[in-house]
Formats: C-alpha cells, structure tokens, sequence
C-alpha cells in the first residue's frame, strides 16, 4: 500500500515543487499530472480513478478519487486504514511538504461494480504534528 502513495508522490512533484500554499490553478496543476497516468491499477484491489481540486478560503483540496473491488470491504478502508495512510504520508518528507501547501488531501472510495460510495477521508498537515 505505502507503494502506491510514493508513486503518487513521485507524480506530484514531477508537476511542481512548492514551499508555500498552493493556489486553486497550481492544484490543478498537480492533479492533471496525476491524471496523465489514471486510471491506475494499484494491483491490490485498488484503482484511482482520478484526481481533482476543489478550491475552499483556506487554501485546495486534493482529491483522489478509488475505485475498490468487491473483495475490498467498507470496514477494511475504515478508521484503522485511514490512520495507516496518514501515518505513512507524515513518514514521507516531499508528502509532508505536499500536504503543508494544500488544505489537505481527500481520499474518496467507490464500489467498482456498483459505483457505491463507501467511504472518505482527509489526511492534513496536522496529522504530521
């Protein structure tokens, strides 16, 4: 899994490196580099599908967008998973620095078969603190 978020990583910062708050046009920015390579097969149940900006007074969301298979339940992308993910984003230093230009970023979970939503989450710079 934590694979799957350096190579995020690795496209992000191919588009932009950045010190201070991105603006709404820079975000997107980001997620077009992201898009390049979307759909993406994680090869574990996963699919980003793709991902977007939405632009809010105190500064972009990045937003990702999964696609997961049958196989992958609810309770499997609950609270435990949520933590890990941030966890592992706050042990990346470019990821930390990611999230300390943006408002945070948003993760979003979607049946594959269904188009169901099953679940979000955000992960932030103070979840690195």
């Amino acid at each position: 899994m934590f694979m799957k978020y350096i190579f995020l990583i690795a496209l992000l910062f191919s588009v932009s490196s950045h010190a201070a708050k991105y603006t709404f046009d820079e975000c997107v920015e980001l997620s077009n580099g992201v898009n390049a390579d979307t759909p993406l097969d994680l090869n574990n149940g996963f699919i980003l599908d793709y991902s977007t900006c939405m632009d809010f007074p105190d500064g972009p969301r990045l937003i990702y967008l999964y696609r997961v298979g049958n196989s992958i339940s609810k309770n499997q992308i609950g609270p435990q998973y949520a933590n890990n993910v941030r966890s592992n984003l706050c042990a990346n230093s470019q990821f930390v620095q990611l999230l300390s230009g943006l408002k945070d970023v948003q993760y979003q979970y979607y049946n594959n078969s269904t188009g169901k939503y099953l679940t979000s989450f955000e992960a932030n710079i103070n979840d690195c603190n």
